[in-house]
């Protein structure tokens, strides 16, 4: 069993897969339970694929295993080669592989391939990969409608911004003075790495785990134009101010022009 979503839903499958695999003659205790919240067949993400590794390993730990039970063949999998792999391993260990949604057994009585759901997988890979070609598709239609209204298009929100009901970005004025304080305090000579503890003590970064990277972090901010108005965001810092902390920055001193060159080291 896996689902994406909520803890309730899996309980449910559970309840009925395992009534489903008694009615067929097991016992309770033959059962394995393997089940995952918050798998995703689509993504391959941990989740998903630590189920899959769990229930291949005990079938290969357990040579008393004789059947897998799936709620819904996608279950196993919405990937096409991730599905058709599984398939293939079972075959090849001689495992039933039983559907309860819609009823489906992978091998005959005798232990041969039934070639009509050999079928249906194939059919349902076909399916599901020209299913998610179409998501695809329909998120990129998407993406390109919210950037040309201006929108939010997904991942994090810069410093400085929220978003209101509409999904348009707006200044949020507690962090956007925050941004302004960080070009100030680098125009008046602050390094990035005390700009970075700084913002840690402040909260707005969780933790000084990446100290010695954080003064990168903080440079990435300073160089970024969304904060002078550049594509879908309000203009938070004047342009002046922009302007002097890009020269500042490009007038740094690198590591490669040391005056002196300091081999093996």
């Amino acid at each position: 069993m896996r689902v994406s979503t909520t803890r309730q839903e899996i309980e449910t499958q559970t309840r009925e897969l395992v009534d489903y695999a008694i009615a067929d003659g097991y016992n309770k205790s033959d059962l394995i339970i393997i089940e995952g919240v918050g798998a995703s067949a689509i993504k391959l993400n941990d989740v998903y694929l630590a189920e899959i590794e769990s229930l291949t390993n005990t079938i290969l730990s357990d040579s008393s295993i004789n059947a897998v039970y799936a709620y819904h063949i996608d279950r196993i999998g919405r990937n096409e080669e991730k599905l058709m792999q599984i398939k293939n391993f079972l075959i090849a260990h001689k495992i039933q592989l039983v559907i309860k949604n819609p009823s489906l057994r992978l091998l005959n009585n005798d232990g041969s391939v039934n070639n009509g759901v050999e079928l249906a997988f194939s059919l349902f890979a076909t399916m599901s990969k020209q299913e998610m070609e179409i998501k695809k598709d329909r998120f990129a239609r998407a993406k390109e409608r919210n950037k040309a209204e201006g929108k939010y298009n997904g991942g994090k929100i810069k410093l400085g911004y929220k978003l209101d009901s509409n999904k348009y970005f707006i200044i949020d004025e507690e962090k956007a003075q925050v941004v302004r304080e960080v070009f100030d305090w680098y125009l008046n000579g602050v390094s990035l790495k005390k700009i970075y503890n700084k913002l840690v003590d402040m909260g707005i970064y969780s933790s000084l785990q990446n100290f010695s990277t954080g003064g990168k972090r903080v440079g990435v901010l300073l160089k970024d134009k969304a904060y002078i108005g550049e594509g879908l965001y309000p203009q938070i810092v004047d342009n002046e101010t922009f302007n002097q902390v890009q020269e500042r920055l490009s007038n740094r001193r690198k590591w490669h022009e040391s005056k002196n060159i300091y081999y093996c080291k």
